[in-house]
């Protein structure tokens, strides 16, 4: 039997309370020291959220033990894991056609939402019910926005991935990486919504606000009612109010208290790597830090597919964890500097989020613009706000008053060997 097929077979026993001993350390053995069968164990747990107790200990009947080797995960661990619960075990192992559970509001950029049982489907257009299931979005300039049937939404924007179910009437979310807004309806008491990330666990009953994560942190903001959020590293508890923010990290001795949010600035100047979401980073000859473009594929938008196209794109988060909200201002001046192999076309853009709200929209440089570098092949690129459009007739016309969540830069169709050494938002003089 293959090894794949084992190994589902010894995780569905698992979870359902009826793996024999023998079963249990041919599982042990399976996943000891391999980490492609942990990385299947840790997705399996998706699955399976609700069996997981506050110990971080899978559930097994009375007659057995669970040997201490299969518990090489931590708790912390394990919770980080669960963002899917049981019910969600249908969709993997049933032939049923599983039941719609949200709906595309809107889309764009290049996305895919993937089910339990390996279904895809890239045509995520207006109307479109989706099962239970992981919705990626792939580049910087993707977004999509999803409706519950009891009037939540959630839009997700940039490289992100999440993973939605509902068990029980519980909305069970675990956001991998990336952006995540939310504008949660009042949720029953006892089925509040529950959202999980590599490094948090947050409960929410009605309320808005915005998730950023990534693999070692997660930043938490409230624009209206409480969110409950659980910080992964040691079980601490913090509730988090409106106009508050939070930071989870991995790391035990950080600070993990909710403060005020941080009143906006208007001016910005990128420190290379740490606000790097996107590219490589790397030191020219001469000292000087830059992120190199990293390439990708772009098929068009979900309503208008099209022969997929190469990118190469660098993206810069503005609002990282250390740095407090930027708004856009009227007269504000975007300035790129960097170099390149050649002279080449660059197509600039950057996503926003309302003030004290959900996501907003993207703008960018319509046709781009045509760069010359120098002898030394660098460049310096300046772009008024201005000239900054809304690529989608949903988003409001100018992005004057919101905050930028990120801005990318990237090169169409060849490698022009696109390197950003700094970015720039400058406030009117």
């Amino acid at each position: 039997m293959p090894e794949e097929l084992t190994l589902n077979t010894l995780l569905a026993k698992l979870v359902d309370e009826t793996i024999e001993a023998d079963e249990l350390l041919q599982l042990e053995n399976l996943l000891d020291g391999i980490p492609d069968a942990q990385s299947q164990y840790l997705r399996y747990l998706d699955l399976h959220a609700e069996l997981i107790q506050s110990g971080g200990e899978v559930p097994v009947s009375e007659s057995q033990t669970t040997p201490k080797k299969l518990r090489w995960l931590p708790a912390a661990a394990l919770t980080a894991a669960a963002g899917i619960a049981i019910a969600g075990v249908a969709f993997f192992f049933s032939e049923s056609k599983p039941q719609p559970v949200i709906e595309i509001v809107d889309s764009g950029g290049s996305t895919e939402w993937e089910g339990w049982n390996g279904e895809t489907n890239s045509n995520l257009t207006a109307g479109t019910p989706l099962p239970a299931g992981t919705i990626e979005t792939f580049a910087a300039e993707s977004w999509i926005e999803l409706a519950f049937p009891d009037g939540t939404s959630a839009s997700l924007t940039g490289p992100s991935v999440l993973t939605i179910a509902v068990v029980d009437g519980r909305k069970v979310l675990r956001l991998k990486k990336g952006n995540l807004s939310v504008d949660a309806a009042k949720q029953p008491k006892d089925r509040a919504m529950k959202i999980h990330t590599p490094s948090a666990e947050a409960e929410v009953v009605g309320t808005r606000f915005n998730i950023a994560t990534n693999a070692l942190s997660t930043q938490l903001t409230v624009n209206e009612g409480k969110v409950r959020m659980t910080r992964l590293a040691d079980g601490k508890i913090e509730d988090v109010v409106a106009n508050e923010e939070l930071v989870a990290a991995l790391e035990k001795g950080t600070s993990f208290a909710a403060a005020p949010r941080r009143v906006a600035v208007h001016a910005w100047t990128s420190k290379i790597p740490r606000d790097t979401i996107q590219g490589q980073h790397e030191i020219s000859e001469s000292g000087v830090d830059g992120i190199r473009a990293e390439a990708h594929i772009w098929k068009g938008e979900p309503n208008n597919p099209r022969d997929p196209i190469l990118l190469h794109s660098v993206v810069f988060d503005p609002s990282s964890r250390k740095s407090p909200p930027l708004q856009l201002v009227a007269g504000s001046r975007v300035i790129i500097r960097g170099r390149m192999d050649r002279s080449h076309q660059i197509h600039p853009g950057f996503a926003t989020k309302k003030e004290r709200g959900g996501f907003a929209g993207k703008y960018a440089v319509k046709n781009g613009s045509p760069i010359k570098i120098d002898k030394g092949g660098r460049f310096e690129a300046e772009f008024p706000l201005i000239s900054f459009v809304s690529t989608n007739p949903r988003f409001p016309k100018s992005p004057v008053g919101q905050e930028m969540m990120y801005l990318w830069i990237n090169t169409v169709k060849s490698d022009a060997g696109l390197v950003v050494e700094s970015i720039e938002l400058k406030k009117p003089k």
